[in-house]
């Protein structure tokens, strides 16, 4: 417990407490200056749970929620006392770049919509934002304190600085991999573009089973989605919505990667995920996650298990899952679910195409492989009262090496995008959707994407 308690958020809050109360208590009980040095050594450890380019590994709600229990201290600390240069002890900057990449719009009810990785349902606090740009001096912070945060908790009335001077973000946050193999790319910053979000990495308190997932949202619709409200308790049937199978990722065999219990709380497994390849090239970006170090905890056959994703902005998307076995053949399931929480989406299956409707926007999807996988409708196996989570289920016979290419575009309307893909000679698929024109070369360790168009 003192593991699990003492490196995550968890640690922030009786930090912060602790220290505020040493510093009223300072000059009237001699534990004062004790108390103080254990809440200044504990926040500086804190502090050091954010990755180098200041990312943070719980999502962007639990950020949230360290800002705002620990803050308080940090800026009593600062005026009271001075001694310790909390600006020094994070990325303060690289924290406001993290808070903007892990936008994605704005919900029907006006208020921020975020990657939701993991248990993350909320933007973080304007105040903080605007506390940390009156720190720092940058004028993202102005930006970001508009646009990502929603006025609700009481220190936003002390530090939310809505006329603050304002930068958009810089281009580059356009594509970003953070610190945590975390892979977020989008066509603008307004409410309608599109991002693409998706997740690899390593275990974290708070995390689901969904390395190699992906999120999707185009035209204020998330045509692929990552579930909000999964449970906190292992006896809610809605604890299933933690399991990779809940989520736009693998399944082997029937089964997804390994996730904790639960008899713990919802603390950190030991499911690891890889970036191998990463290139950006502005409206055009690509990337393969090897995610073989998670699913083989549990399934001794598998030796590979890679997810390459090709975005070209703002409406084409293509997924190749190579999964690789020995000893046994099995067989390979790749999910895709939509927002439903409305009851607003429709799914439909024909042949080896498919399509995700939602009421501003459509994502057409075709498939090809290798041993002649196909779409078809499944939904998630829980109670109604948990919620209807219906999704396409791209479905692959056992083989022992699977090669599923899907391919995504969106559209609106009646409009039909016209995609294509077709194996070509020495292991390649070759991929036309709409203006884009790629081949994909399957390898047997790492695949490599050719733009040709």
């Amino acid at each position: 417990w003192p593991m699990i308690l003492g490196a995550n958020n968890l640690r922030a809050a009786p930090t912060g407490a602790l220290g505020l109360g040493a510093l009223a208590l300072q000059g009237h009980d001699s534990r004062a200056d004790t108390w103080l040095t254990a809440a200044v050594n504990s926040g500086e450890r804190f502090l050091k749970l954010l990755s180098a380019d200041g990312s943070y590994f719980e999502g962007l709600s639990y950020l949230s929620y360290s800002l705002r229990t620990m803050l308080p201290f940090i800026q009593a600390h600062r005026n009271l006392v001075g001694d310790v240069d909390w600006l020094s002890k994070a990325n303060f900057d690289g924290m406001l770049d993290y808070i903007m990449t892990m936008q994605m719009g704005r919900r029907e009810d006006g208020a921020p919509d975020i990657v939701n990785f993991s248990d993350a349902r909320n933007s973080v606090f304007p105040g903080a934002i605007s506390l940390i740009g009156n720190d720092t001096g940058n004028p993202l912070a102005g930006f970001a304190a508009r646009e990502a945060g929603t006025p609700a908790w009481i220190y936003d009335f002390l530090w939310y600085r809505p006329n603050a001077p304002a930068r958009a973000p810089r281009p580059a946050l356009l594509n970003m991999r953070n610190d945590l193999n975390w892979i977020i790319c989008r066509s603008g910053w307004k409410p309608d573009d599109s991002i693409l979000a998706f997740k690899s990495g390593g275990p974290a308190n708070h995390e689901h089973a969904d390395r190699n997932h992906i999120t999707f949202k185009a035209r204020g619709e998330r045509l692929l989605n990552d579930h909000f409200g999964a449970a906190y308790d292992r006896r809610d049937p809605g604890w299933k919505m933690r399991l990779t199978r809940a989520h736009n990722a693998v399944l082997v065999d029937g089964r997804g990667h390994p996730y904790i219990d639960g008899t713990e709380g919802t603390n950190d497994s030991k499911a690891y995920a890889t970036v191998l390849a990463y290139e950006d090239r502005g409206d055009l970006a690509w990337w393969t996650s090897d995610a073989s170090a998670a699913y083989i905890l549990d399934n001794y056959h598998l030796t590979q298990v890679l997810r390459t994703v090709l975005f070209a902005k703002p409406d084409v998307l293509v997924v190749l899952d190579q999964v690789r076995l020995r000893y046994r053949a099995q067989s390979v399931d790749a999910r895709f679910y939509p927002d439903n929480a409305d009851d607003a989406a429709k799914l439909s299956v024909d042949g080896n195409r498919f399509l995700i409707t939602r009421p501003k926007a459509r994502l057409h999807g075709l498939v090809a492989s290798n041993t002649g996988a196909v779409p078809r409708l499944s939904r998630l196996d829980v109670p109604a009262e948990t919620g209807d989570f219906p999704c396409v289920e791209v479905h692959s016979p056992e083989a022992l090496e699977h090669s599923i290419l899907t391919v995504l575009a969106v559209g609106s309307g009646s409009t039909t995008p016209e995609l294509k893909a077709y194996p070509g000679e020495d292991g390649t698929w070759s991929v036309e959707a709409d203006s884009l024109k790629a081949v994909f070369e399957v390898t047997a360790h790492e695949p490599r994407v050719r733009v040709l168009q």
